[in-house]
């Protein structure tokens, strides 16, 4: 594995190839400073794909298309502005069937970028704040480049990875990607006090992204034993346990 140990020494062009489909992490567990380096060095590798996930941190950019296809599954975060200018590619698939589209290359996987934690005694780093899909993408990847950022906590995931699992890491200390996250305003709150009618007690309850599905949940105070079976849990889950709303 090489190593360096600041981003102003990363050269990513030796690794990545003009065509290739480049993967990271997405949310929390995009690895700034190798994305930022990605961006930076983009002509060196002309017409690579990016597979963006749910991008946060906005340094993706419109003008990156100048060299990159931009792909994404949704026009969630930042992924807005990108949808709004023209130059994202969003591939219309539920989320639960990117796995399988990685392992069978519809959505190339040429080079992973990866935020990892420090390594653990037995120098094993982990996948940090998110598996998902990097697991396959982890399966298909010719080349694996790590940030290892002393910020990212040790977490049990799928697939510890060692030093010789890497062809590349830089070392960074970033703190990680966080959702932004915005109290419900008096439209999404109207909305919620109509949705609210339809959640009786001992309903199951699905959340997605957005201030509505957290207003939503603001108006489901006063319920009896709900149940969640979500692929996302924010704030209002959590206080709904609190409470005892949610027993499941």
């Amino acid at each position: 594995m090489a190593q360096v140990a600041a981003a102003d020494a990363l050269d990513l062009s030796g690794f990545i190839r003009p065509g290739d489909g480049v993967l990271w992490g997405q949310g929390c567990a995009e690895p700034q400073s190798l994305v930022e380096a990605f961006v930076a060095q983009r002509s060196a590798y002309s017409g690579a794909s990016a597979f963006l996930g749910i991008n946060f941190t906005g340094i993706v950019r419109p003008e990156h298309a100048d060299h990159l296809r931009l792909v994404a599954y949704c026009g969630a975060g930042r992924n807005r502005a990108l949808a709004d200018a023209g130059v994202l590619d969003v591939v219309p698939v539920p989320y639960s069937q990117l796995a399988g589209l990685i392992r069978s290359r519809r959505i190339r996987v040429d080079v992973l970028l990866l935020q990892l934690s420090p390594p653990n005694a037995r120098g094993e780093h982990s996948l940090g704040l998110a598996a998902e899909y990097l697991v396959p993408a982890l399966e298909a990847a010719r080349v694996v480049i790590a940030e290892i950022n002393e910020r990212v906590p040790w977490t049990y995931s799928e697939r510890p990875l060692r030093a010789e699992d890497l062809d590349l890491a830089l070392s960074s200390s970033r703190e990680p990607v966080s959702a932004p996250y915005g109290a419900p305003g008096e439209i999404e709150r109207r909305i919620a006090a109509h949705a609210s009618a339809f959640v009786p007690d001992g309903a199951t309850v699905e959340t997605g992204l957005g201030t509505v599905p957290d207003a939503v949940l603001l108006a489901l105070g006063d319920r009896r034993d709900l149940g969640v079976h979500s692929g996302a849990l924010g704030d209002g889950i959590v206080d709904l346990m609190r409470r005892g709303v949610i027993t499941n």
